[in-house]
């Protein structure tokens, strides 16, 4: 359930970012270590992999979620027991209860 369409972080969309430009510079030595163990057309596409894949990380990893979440979810009525107003109780003036006076004095901002 959506509680909020608050964005993540900054500093947690950076952490993001930063694993997948790992991620993919880790996919990247990979390649180029495969260049020597395949054979013929996989040699091409592990070169190829190892060229292009720098420039797709790069641009994945300044790429920010710009994204609005759905707030659909904030505005439909739930099941789930929600707080009420409750009763509002008026002060007993025999029980000891609220002994301000309603109508405002002289100095304290009321008209006399």
């Amino acid at each position: 359930m959506v509680v909020t369409t608050a964005p993540k972080s900054p500093a947690a969309q950076r952490k993001q970012r930063e694993r997948q430009y790992m991620i993919m510079m880790g996919i990247r030595m990979v390649c180029f270590l495969l260049i020597f163990a395949v054979p013929g057309f996989w040699k091409l596409v592990m070169i190829g992999l190892a060229v292009v894949l720098p420039g797709i990380a790069v641009i994945l990893a300044n790429a920010v979620d710009r994204r609005r979440q759905n707030t659909a979810a904030l505005r439909e009525p739930s099941d789930s027991p929600e707080l009420t107003s409750g009763v509002v109780l008026e002060a007993d003036e025999d029980y000891g209860g609220d002994h301000r006076q309603s109508t405002p004095h002289q100095g304290q901002g009321g008209t006399p």
